[in-house]
């Protein structure tokens, strides 16, 4: 009984790891999204000025 248990809380301990890595790896992808997007367009505002 009380190994079933633990096998139990192991699995959920697991699962819990598991969303969590997936959400720190969202919130760096989005991140890595924001700082290239920024990045991009100050290239471009940057090559407005040299054409114009």
């Amino acid at each position: 009984m009380a190994n079933e248990l633990w096998k139990r809380l192991e699995q959920q301990f697991f699962r819990y790891a598991e969303m969590y890595d997936n959400n720190i790896l969202a919130i760096a992808r989005e991140r890595n999204l924001q700082v290239a997007e920024s990045t991009l367009k100050e290239i471009l505002d940057e090559a407005k000025h040299r054409t114009v």
